[in-house]
C-alpha cells in the first residue's frame, strides 16, 4: 500500500494518480466500513477492510493534493500579442 502526495495505490483495489480521483467518501456497509473512490471517468472502487488511521491518511493526502492543486496556476501558453488588422491590411507592420 502507498499513500502519497502523487499517488493512490492499496492492491489490489486501485493504483492511480490523485488526479485521477474525483471523489472519496466513506460507506457504513453492515458492520464495516468501506471506502468509495470515484474516478474522473465515473468509476467506483470499494475498498473495504481499511483501518482507521489508513481511512484518515488517505482523506489526508487526497486533501492535500487538492490544495496543491489549487495553488498551482494554470500551465496556460503565453498568448501572442494580436495585432490590429488594420496595421496587417495597410502594410504597417
Amino acid at each position: 500500500m502507498r499513500i502519497n502526495h502523487k499517488i493512490l495505490s492499496i492492491p489490489p483495489y486501485i493504483s492511480t494518480s490523485w488526479k485521477n480521483i474525483a471523489s472519496l467518501h466513506i460507506d457504513n456497509q453492515e458492520t464495516a466500513l468501506v471506502l468509495i473512490i470515484t474516478l474522473l471517468n465515473g468509476t467506483s472502487i470499494q475498498v473495504p477492510n481499511l483501518e482507521a488511521p489508513i481511512i484518515e491518511a488517505i482523506f489526508g493526502a487526497h486533501a492535500k493534493f487538492m490544495e496543491q492543486e489549487q495553488n498551482t496556476p494554470s500551465q496556460k501558453p503565453p498568448s501572442s500579442p494580436k495585432l490590429p488588422l488594420e496595421a496587417l491590411s495597410s502594410g504597417g507592420v
